[in-house]
């Protein structure tokens, strides 16, 4: 036990030494303030704004959407600029500019150039909104389009209790099932999916990365002729136990800085809860990275390999997007890569 003590003393006081170490904590944290101020999309994301220019007509479609349709829910935005801040920030899925000239157009048949519609680029759901939003547009512009044709349809004297009917029967068939008649089914697997695409972690996913890759570099000194003599001069067991003290506590620092970055991000629980799991992590990838040594002998081989090893880690388990959710079988993968375990335990 005074062995292990004297051993765990001096890596310490060895590794608080190096500046690079620091350095690396300070990169550690500012990636994971960057990735948590990127907005990424939200899958459940359901607010849809109007910005209105046309007047009544616009007032009526905005009043129509606004009582709920679908799983959308449908706003009037004060601006322009007040629309698309909200899209660019991720507060609303996208937009819709109702153009002055709109219910003019729509009487004239022609229907381009009346309606901007504003979304970003990671937008998921933007088809849906489309459909949605025009499902009632066209349910308001039958009427319009009805009192256009009408006049080129009926004689004079007959028009009025024509296009009367005709109104009566449109708003009969917009109100009932009788043209489609559709019956929604939801299958389990479906939303387990969905869930499993929510699942990703990717602050807590940046921290391990980093410990791991700094481990694989320390590790790199085990396969390479900068070891120490005194390292050298160990027995196979003690030299295994050097290595796993020597890696656990080479970023001692960086698992601090993690568990302070999730605090200060406030995606972590309870702190030593998190110190717990965090202790956990290292002493896996201490592990791991031993076993990558043994089988990585040759220098030029192991360092060639942590580029792969880095993106497989980032890759599969669940960091900023879940591959399992598409292929079952990265499940039990990310249970032999130490990020996807610490990952596995949140």
């Amino acid at each position: 036990m005074e062995k292990r003590l004297i051993w765990i003393g001096a890596l310490l006081k060895i590794r608080l030494k190096k500046p690079v170490l620091w350095i690396q904590a300070a990169v550690m944290l500012i990636l994971m303030w960057m990735v948590s101020s990127t907005v990424l999309p939200n899958q459940e994301n359901t607010y849809v704004l109007i910005y209105n220019e046309d007047g009544f007509f616009g007032e009526q479609l905005i009043e129509h959407l606004e009582q709920g349709y679908g799983e959308f829910i449908f706003q009037e935005a004060g601006s322009p600029q007040e629309l698309r801040g909200e899209i660019l920030a991720g507060h609303a899925e996208c937009g819709f500019i109702l153009e002055k000239g709109l219910e003019e157009g729509l009487q004239r048949e022609e229907t381009k150039e009346l309606i901007l519609f504003i979304c970003s680029d990671m937008s998921n759901k933007a088809s849906s909104v489309l459909e949605t939003f025009y499902q009632e547009l066209f349910s308001m512009y039958s009427t319009i389009l009805l009192e256009h044709r009408a006049p080129q349809l009926f004689h004079q004297e007959v028009l009025k209790d024509a296009l009367t009917f005709m109104k009566e029967r449109n708003e009969y068939y917009k109100k009932s099932e009788k043209v489609f008649d559709v019956t929604y089914e939801y299958v389990d697997s479906v939303q387990e999916k969905q869930q499993e695409e929510k699942d990703v972690f990717p602050i807590r996913g940046i921290a391990a990365s980093m410990i791991l890759l700094h481990m694989m570099l320390v590790g790199g000194e085990a396969v390479s002729s900068g070891r120490s003599a005194y390292e050298k001069n160990l027995r196979i067991w003690e030299k295994r136990e050097f290595l796993f003290w020597k890696y656990v506590i080479s970023s001692i620092i960086l698992a601090a800085a993690a568990i302070i970055g999730f605090q200060i991000l406030e995606v972590g629980g309870n702190l030593i809860i998190e110190s717990v799991k965090m202790m956990v992590f290292l002493g896996i990838t201490s592990l791991w990275v031993i076993l990558l040594g043994t089988w990585l002998k040759k220098e030029a081989v192991y360092y060639g390999c942590i580029c792969p090893i880095l993106v497989v880690n980032l890759l599969f388990p669940p960091v900023f997007f879940s591959i399992a959710a598409y292929i079952p079988a990265v499940r039990w993968l990310n249970f032999l890569l130490p990020v996807g375990i610490y990952l596995k335990i949140q």
